[in-house]
């Protein structure tokens, strides 16, 4: 949920209900904290019957290139749109891009 996305943090509640460690772990976080990692997602900013916002992210192997990456993110975002509806906005973030607004 965007309106849940808003440091260093070591730690955040997955949806399995356990608190995971994210040290050396790559994780997306916002001001108050992790809410997501290729692993777990955080229970803070889980998807539910009254979402109608979300921000899917998706991490890539380093070895994608630039271009495939954004195919696979578009097709994607196409995907999503024709089974829930709604539109669709596409960010890659990689070392010389490394910021992306919404």
């Amino acid at each position: 949920m965007i309106q849940a996305i808003d440091g260093s943090f070591n730690c955040c509640e997955g949806l399995n209900g356990r608190f995971n460690s994210l040290h050396n772990i790559l994780v997306s976080l916002d001001a108050k904290g992790p809410f997501g990692s290729p692993f777990v997602d955080s229970k803070r900013t889980a998807v539910t019957e009254n979402t109608v916002e979300a921000l899917q992210v998706f991490y890539l192997r380093p070895s994608l290139s630039i271009e495939n990456s954004n195919a696979l993110l578009e097709a994607a975002g196409k995907m999503f749109s024709q089974v829930h509806g709604g539109d669709f906005t596409t960010g890659l973030l990689f070392k010389d891009q490394q910021s992306f607004e919404i």
